[in-house]
């Protein structure tokens, strides 16, 4: 098959974290793209833009089709895996990546100011993306802060200040060290009110990773129509998500 994927994952505290965050829904909107017929959808508005997506109903189960969230941030425009803050701040949208068909895969990572194992996988996060990047593969990874370091509501402000490089934000890996100058090289955003994916995820058992294929695949004998839910997991697996990634790649070809 030649369609795309949507791989989203989820960045937190492993064990014991609360506390949703609760802050003011993202004004600033972009327009929609322009309108993809040409691969099953279902056409609906979005900020008075006709976009293009799948019908639901949506779910936030294995097999469910998700819903069009979006998030307010920077985009890595030209695939070029440089420091998004280059880019202007916008509203991403999940039908942006169902509709650009050089994406074959995201990996969108939520995660909090105050999240120590969000640190941690950083480093290996920014690295996936990167080997992804080279290898021209594209993957499309977006991070979605939910709260700043005092559990209030996520602010880009602190994103681009405080999270974006190792240096503000000390990233580290499991035996202590981390690359000095490391910054976020994917798309990034904040999702304040736990509006837009607080349901495909458990506050209390983050980091979670949920991945989701763009385009109808088989694996292992599964179906899994487009924009579904494939695979989720609480903890930090970067190797899982890895690995998840390339099965469904592998079954969309």
């Amino acid at each position: 098959m030649t369609r795309h994927l949507l791989l989203i994952s989820t960045l937190g505290l492993a064990v014991g974290c609360g506390g949703a965050a609760v802050g003011p829904e993202p004004k600033d909107k972009e327009k929609g793209p322009t309108v993809d017929t040409t691969n099953a959808c279902a056409l609906g508005t979005t900020d008075n833009q006709t976009v293009c997506y799948p019908a639901g109903p949506y779910g936030y189960d294995v097999g469910s089709v998700v819903k069009d969230f979006n998030v307010l941030g920077h985009r890595d425009i030209n695939f070029d895996a440089g420091d998004v803050r280059k880019n202007p701040i916008a509203t991403i949208y999940a039908h942006d990546y169902f509709q650009d068909k050089s994406i074959k895969a995201l990996v969108v990572s939520i995660a909090a100011g105050w999240c120590g194992p969000c640190k941690l996988e950083q480093d290996e996060v920014i690295r996936l993306y990167s080997n992804y990047q080279k290898a021209g593969a594209g993957v499309r990874f977006l991070e979605a802060v939910i709260q700043n370091p005092d559990s209030s509501p996520a602010t880009m402000d602190y994103v681009d200040s405080s999270w974006v490089t190792n240096d503000d934000a000390g990233w580290y890996t499991a035996d202590g060290t981390s690359i000095p100058g490391n910054f976020v090289n994917f798309d990034i955003g904040i999702d304040p009110d736990n509006k837009g994916l607080a349901n495909y995820y458990s506050i209390l058992s983050i980091p979670a990773q949920i991945v989701i294929t763009t385009t109808e695949v088989k694996i292992n004998n599964k179906t899994y129509p487009p924009m579904s839910i494939v695979w989720k997991n609480n903890g930090v697996n970067t190797p899982g998500v890895k690995s998840r990634v390339d099965s469904i790649l592998k079954a969309a070809k």
